[in-house]
């Protein structure tokens, strides 16, 4: 069989395309493509500006992992600051209410026991508070997640095929 014109270079062009194609099934394809971890993750985690695809989703999840985790410990300083709000309230209420007969009793107590009172309502709650402070957390939170996915997008976004020759 004999080829002349276009069909060396066509039989060269196939044998190389075979070659290629074999020795990329035979790797992982994953390590080729680099993305770029954003500077916002590699304070938290811990990992090189450009790494690889496989490795990325590892840098992702320690990421996730490490926000999670501080966000369960803050919710639980928040949950023992609330306790302690809650009984410091519930003192400073059972004393006004057991002092107040005490205090009406001295000559101008009353006088005393109302400005008691006005003081410890100064540091209750208004309406709607509780409503407010719900809501606050509600946006921070949904802030949190809008940010969380802008980095993890950005970090995935940029993929690049770099061929070492």
């Amino acid at each position: 069989m004999e080829l002349d014109g276009i069909g060396k270079p066509c039989l060269a062009l196939g044998i190389a395309a075979a070659i290629a194609i074999f020795a990329l099934s035979g790797c992982q394809v994953g390590d080729l493509v680099q993305a770029n971890v954003p500077q916002s993750v590699r304070k938290v985690v811990p990992s090189e500006p450009r790494v690889s695809y496989n490795e990325a989703k590892l840098v992702y999840a320690d990421w996730r992992a490490s926000v999670e985790r501080t966000a369960e410990q803050f919710q639980q300083e928040l949950d023992r600051k609330a306790e302690l709000v809650s009984l410091l309230s519930s003192l400073t209420n059972d004393a006004l209410t057991a002092g107040i007969p005490v205090l009406e009793s001295l000559p101008g107590g009353g006088l005393l026991a109302t400005g008691l009172v006005g003081l410890g309502a100064w540091f209750l709650r208004s309406p709607g508070t509780t409503s407010r402070i719900a809501r606050e957390k509600e946006a921070s939170f949904n802030k949190g997640l809008e940010e969380g996915g802008t980095l993890a997008s950005n970090g995935a976004r940029p993929l690049r095929t770099e061929i070492a020759a």
